[in-house]
């Protein structure tokens, strides 16, 4: 009997595992919806745009797309803070940046942890507003 639990404690460890493997080794899904609004301080602009990314490893994988903004995109950044705060730039994305931007960036374990605490955020900054035209924090 104890023999069969053993055996079968074995199993589901070892099925769990291959589970987590599973997940990890397909990556981790993430996104955002970019606006005027999300950016602190505000700033009035009608841009939008959109995030989607893939966590592979250290690899960030990522489309970013935008539109309607006040002139070229001179630059996008990945920020780190709470969405509703300022926070501060942290990895570059692209610059100049046209529309879409389709690559990959390196992050570290502890840029990997506040991506999974939605404490990044993806802005664009355009020549009007070199802070930021639009922001969305990574879900």
């Amino acid at each position: 009997m104890r023999k069969l639990v053993a055996a079968l404690s074995a199993a589901c460890a070892f099925a769990l595992a291959l589970a987590a493997y599973g997940d990890a080794a397909a990556g981790a899904g993430f996104s955002a919806s970019l606006s005027a609004g999300e950016m602190v301080p505000a700033v009035k602009a009608s841009g939008n745009g959109s995030f989607s990314a893939t966590l592979k490893g250290y690899l960030l994988s990522f489309k970013l797309s935008f539109s309607h903004l006040s002139g070229p995109a001179v630059g996008a950044s990945l920020g780190f803070g709470p969405k509703g705060k300022a926070g501060h730039l942290t990895i570059p994305l692209c610059a100049p940046c046209k529309s879409p931007v389709t690559t990959g960036v390196g992050v570290d374990k502890s840029l990997i942890t506040a991506l999974r605490q939605h404490l990044l955020f993806v802005v664009v900054r355009t020549q009007k507003h070199p802070n930021g035209e639009i922001r969305g924090q990574i879900q």
